[in-house]
Protein backbone atom coordinates (compact mmCIF):
# COMPACT_ATOMS: atom_id res chain seq x y z
CA UNK A 1 0.00 0.00 0.00
CA UNK A 2 1.61 3.17 -0.86
CA UNK A 3 1.87 5.81 2.04
CA UNK A 4 0.24 8.90 2.32
CA UNK A 5 1.69 11.78 2.84
CA UNK A 6 -0.41 14.72 3.87
CA UNK A 7 1.95 17.38 2.45
CA UNK A 8 1.55 15.78 -1.24
CA UNK A 9 -1.99 15.69 -0.87
CA UNK A 10 -2.19 18.96 0.07
CA UNK A 11 -0.48 20.19 -2.91
CA UNK A 12 -2.31 18.39 -5.03
CA UNK A 13 -5.95 19.86 -3.40
CA UNK A 14 -4.55 23.01 -3.99
CA UNK A 15 -3.83 22.64 -7.81
CA UNK A 16 -6.62 21.04 -8.36
CA UNK A 17 -8.54 24.10 -6.74
CA UNK A 18 -6.41 26.29 -8.68
CA UNK A 19 -6.84 24.25 -11.95
CA UNK A 20 -11.08 23.83 -11.09
CA UNK A 21 -10.86 28.17 -10.50
CA UNK A 22 -9.56 28.49 -14.16
CA UNK A 23 -11.82 26.03 -16.18
CA UNK A 24 -14.78 27.41 -14.31
CA UNK A 25 -13.27 31.28 -15.29
CA UNK A 26 -12.77 29.35 -18.56
CA UNK A 27 -16.50 28.13 -19.15
CA UNK A 28 -17.86 31.63 -18.17
CA UNK A 29 -16.06 32.72 -20.81
CA UNK A 30 -17.44 29.99 -23.17
CA UNK A 31 -20.47 30.34 -22.69
CA UNK A 32 -20.56 34.01 -23.71
CA UNK A 33 -18.95 32.80 -26.68
CA UNK A 34 -21.28 30.30 -26.86
CA UNK A 35 -24.27 32.77 -26.62
CA UNK A 36 -22.87 34.97 -29.27
CA UNK A 37 -22.30 31.89 -31.85
CA UNK A 38 -25.87 30.95 -31.14
CA UNK A 39 -26.80 34.33 -31.63
CA UNK A 40 -25.24 34.05 -35.44
CA UNK A 41 -26.68 30.71 -36.17
CA UNK A 42 -29.97 32.06 -35.34
CA UNK A 43 -29.29 35.30 -37.40
CA UNK A 44 -28.38 32.59 -40.32
CA UNK A 45 -31.16 30.74 -39.81
CA UNK A 46 -33.53 33.67 -40.77
CA UNK A 47 -31.57 34.89 -43.49
CA UNK A 48 -31.46 31.21 -44.93
CA UNK A 49 -35.46 31.31 -44.48
CA UNK A 50 -35.61 34.87 -45.90
CA UNK A 51 -33.71 33.30 -48.79
CA UNK A 52 -35.29 30.47 -49.21
CA UNK A 53 -38.42 32.68 -49.29
CA UNK A 54 -36.67 35.34 -52.11
CA UNK A 55 -35.91 32.01 -54.14
CA UNK A 56 -39.50 31.03 -54.42
CA UNK A 57 -40.62 34.60 -55.34
CA UNK A 58 -38.13 34.71 -57.80
CA UNK A 59 -39.59 31.25 -59.03
CA UNK A 60 -43.23 32.89 -59.87
CA UNK A 61 -41.65 35.82 -60.80
CA UNK A 62 -40.04 33.50 -63.70
CA UNK A 63 -43.15 31.83 -64.54
CA UNK A 64 -45.10 34.69 -64.59
CA UNK A 65 -42.64 36.11 -67.35
CA UNK A 66 -42.65 32.81 -69.03
CA UNK A 67 -46.44 33.20 -69.19
CA UNK A 68 -46.49 36.60 -70.43
CA UNK A 69 -43.85 35.66 -73.13
CA UNK A 70 -46.26 33.34 -74.48
CA UNK A 71 -48.75 35.23 -74.37
CA UNK A 72 -46.97 38.01 -76.56
CA UNK A 73 -45.50 35.47 -78.64
CA UNK A 74 -48.89 34.17 -79.36
CA UNK A 75 -50.50 37.95 -79.69
CA UNK A 76 -47.43 38.60 -82.16
CA UNK A 77 -48.32 35.60 -84.03
CA UNK A 78 -51.65 37.28 -84.36
CA UNK A 79 -50.98 40.47 -85.65
CA UNK A 80 -48.96 38.72 -88.03
CA UNK A 81 -51.48 36.71 -89.53
CA UNK A 82 -53.49 39.66 -89.78
CA UNK A 83 -50.49 41.37 -91.18
CA UNK A 84 -50.47 44.33 -88.57
CA UNK A 85 -47.06 46.10 -88.01
CA UNK A 86 -46.60 45.74 -84.27
CA UNK A 87 -44.45 49.22 -83.75
CA UNK A 88 -47.80 50.59 -84.00
CA UNK A 89 -49.52 49.19 -81.33
CA UNK A 90 -49.08 48.20 -77.39
CA UNK A 91 -47.17 45.04 -78.71
CA UNK A 92 -44.01 46.93 -78.75
CA UNK A 93 -44.46 48.74 -75.78
CA UNK A 94 -45.23 45.14 -73.80
CA UNK A 95 -42.12 44.20 -75.29
CA UNK A 96 -40.20 46.96 -74.45
CA UNK A 97 -41.64 46.26 -70.98
CA UNK A 98 -40.67 42.50 -70.97
CA UNK A 99 -37.38 43.09 -72.29
CA UNK A 100 -36.80 45.45 -69.15
CA UNK A 101 -38.17 43.36 -66.90
CA UNK A 102 -35.71 40.65 -68.07
CA UNK A 103 -33.15 42.46 -67.25
CA UNK A 104 -34.21 43.10 -63.98
CA UNK A 105 -34.61 39.51 -63.24
CA UNK A 106 -31.52 39.02 -64.23
CA UNK A 107 -29.31 40.97 -62.08
CA UNK A 108 -32.01 39.51 -58.93
CA UNK A 109 -30.69 35.73 -60.43
CA UNK A 110 -27.20 36.94 -60.94
CA UNK A 111 -27.71 38.45 -56.96
CA UNK A 112 -29.44 35.61 -55.63
CA UNK A 113 -27.07 32.98 -57.29
CA UNK A 114 -24.17 34.94 -55.95
CA UNK A 115 -25.91 34.58 -52.26
CA UNK A 116 -26.44 31.29 -52.34
CA UNK A 117 -22.71 30.14 -53.35
CA UNK A 118 -21.40 31.93 -50.74
CA UNK A 119 -23.90 30.81 -48.08
CA UNK A 120 -23.16 27.03 -49.32
CA UNK A 121 -19.89 27.04 -49.49
CA UNK A 122 -19.51 28.53 -46.11
CA UNK A 123 -22.07 26.47 -44.27
CA UNK A 124 -20.14 23.27 -46.19
CA UNK A 125 -17.59 24.36 -44.26
CA UNK A 126 -18.55 25.15 -40.63
CA UNK A 127 -20.37 21.44 -41.28
CA UNK A 128 -16.55 19.79 -42.27
CA UNK A 129 -15.20 21.66 -39.47
CA UNK A 130 -17.99 20.45 -37.10
CA UNK A 131 -17.66 17.10 -37.97
CA UNK A 132 -13.99 17.15 -37.85
CA UNK A 133 -14.06 17.93 -33.88
CA UNK A 134 -16.66 15.71 -33.11
CA UNK A 135 -19.47 17.86 -32.75
CA UNK A 136 -21.40 16.50 -35.43
CA UNK A 137 -21.36 12.97 -37.05
CA UNK A 138 -20.60 12.78 -40.62
CA UNK A 139 -23.35 13.16 -43.07
CA UNK A 140 -22.78 12.01 -46.18
CA UNK A 141 -25.28 14.04 -48.93
CA UNK A 142 -25.61 15.47 -51.90
CA UNK A 143 -23.94 18.98 -50.43
CA UNK A 144 -20.91 18.02 -52.32
CA UNK A 145 -22.51 17.81 -54.99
Amino acid sequence: MASVNERSMHADHSEDKYDHLLWLEEIEHWRVERKRAAGMLASIAAAWQAAEETLESHVETIRTHQAQVLEHELAITEHQRNDIEPSEDRLAVDHAEFNAAHARQREVHEKIRSQHVGMVTEIRELYRAACQIGLVPEYSSSLDD
